[in-house]
């Protein structure tokens, strides 16, 4: 099996997920804000941890220099803010979007070449059942999640516009 990057993977669902995809025999990199928690699941799995705050694309960038390869990409990290609409403040909104949203970017940026380099790859981005609920006192965290699925194809077209992409996609 192959690399597996996990972000979000210090607890709950990104977590479960290294979990899973140890089991599986996948070479697990715990990539988490939090040092600790990345490495206790890397140490549980196996595998090995990275501390990255993923709304940083410069720390992100240089953090995926540190991995040697890459082929399946977890977005996972996520984070919400319990209030209404009304009552968000603008760092709400702006921690909420560069997680859920840039985040997922940023990684995607990272990781697309370690993938293209080892003939392809997987990319996972989680949203949630709240991008179409639309629950009240969840803020701008719906939205940010209602990205996901677009966003998705929004990459596969500028992958497939990139002059790397399209070389290794003739070749392939």
């Amino acid at each position: 099996m192959g690399v597996a990057v996990v972000t979000g993977a210090g607890q709950g669902i990104g977590k479960a997920t290294a979990q899973r995809l140890a089991r599986d025999g996948h070479h697990i990199v715990a990539v988490d804000r939090n040092g600790e928690n990345a490495a206790k699941t890397a140490a549980e799995v196996g595998g090995e941890s990275r501390v990255c705050d993923v709304t940083d694309r410069d720390e992100v960038l240089a953090m995926a220099q540190t991995v040697d390869g890459c082929d399946i990409l977890i977005n996972n990290a996520g984070i919400w803010r319990f209030h209404s609409l009304l009552d968000m403040t603008e760092d709400d909104a702006q921690s909420v979007l560069a997680v859920n949203v840039l985040g997922i970017v940023w990684c995607t940026q990272a990781f697309v070449p370690k993938m293209i380099e080892r003939g392809g790859g997987s990319i996972v981005s989680l949203s949630s059942g709240a991008a179409w609920t639309q629950s009240p006192g969840l803020g701008i965290y719906p939205a940010t999640k209602s990205a996901v699925a677009p966003r998705r194809a929004l990459i596969i077209l500028c992958m497939a516009s990139s002059q790397t992409c399209r070389e290794h996609l003739l070749r392939h």
